[in-house]
């Protein structure tokens, strides 16, 4: 604020550097907050006369409230999954997973299937995914239907793609359009939409580039798919 309306007010951190409180010169709290392991905000609490919204999260974060992700500048942050809508801008000067914010701060432990599954289908196309790979999130008949769906007595050859927790289409995208991967399994939502278009699709339309095997590929898709969605309906990891 300016004139009457400033005021100096303290963040307190945890040793993730995520704000927990907000308090006002004098000590009183006024905004506090608890939050999943990768800083999406399980619950909020506030003073009513706190109008403001807070939104700065990890070092460097601004929560937009509409889309839930973090914006970091040059690009998104998912706080679902710990991980980066876009690739590293610098390449891989910054490390070979373009994809990642920080090592899980619990263990090396993956329950979410972020650890890249490579699968071979039944022609021998070989392909590694990253990303939303792991479906143990959907119900048993979610997983039947992805299994039939995709199976040769489906009622069409397109096959059906599974949704994330929040029931966006997860869709399988070639990093920098290479044919040969690797593969970004990602909300539809966040595929070739203005603010990641550049990023993901650097060829654009220009002729002669792009996924030189894509008949192939839909139907390495289709058994891709059908072979997670048994794993989770085993109780698997998706790994």
């Amino acid at each position: 604020g300016a004139g009457p309306l400033q005021k100096t007010r303290y963040y307190h951190n945890d040793l993730n550097g995520l704000p927990e409180q907000l308090t006002e010169a004098d000590g009183r709290m006024l905004w506090q907050a608890t939050y999943r392991v990768w800083g999406n905000t399980l619950e909020e609490v506030r003073e009513p006369y706190y109008i403001e919204e807070q939104n700065l999260r990890f070092q460097g974060q601004y929560l937009d409230r509409e889309t839930g992700l973090h914006f970091n500048t040059f690009r998104f942050y998912d706080p679902d999954v710990g991980r980066f809508t876009t690739p590293d801008p610098i390449g891989l000067a910054g490390g070979l997973n373009t994809y990642t914010y920080s090592s899980n701060p619990i263990s090396w432990f993956d329950p979410l299937g972020l650890t890249p599954v490579t699968f071979t289908d039944s022609r021998g196309l070989t392909l590694t995914v990253t990303g939303y790979t792991d479906l143990s999130h959907l119900s048993p008949s979610q997983l039947k239907t992805v299994i039939y769906m995709n199976g040769p007595e489906a009622p069409h050859p397109f096959g059906k793609s599974p949704v994330d927790k929040n029931g966006n289409t997860i869709v399988l995208h070639h990093d920098k359009q290479q044919t040969a991967g690797p593969l970004r399994a990602m909300p539809d939502k966040h595929h070739g939409s203005p603010e990641h278009n550049a990023a993901q699709h650097p060829n654009g339309n220009k002729k002669g580039t792009g996924i030189t095997n894509r008949t192939a590929f839909n139907l390495w898709k289709k058994e891709f798919w059908t072979s997670q969605a048994k794993k989770a309906s085993k109780g698997g990891c998706m790994k």
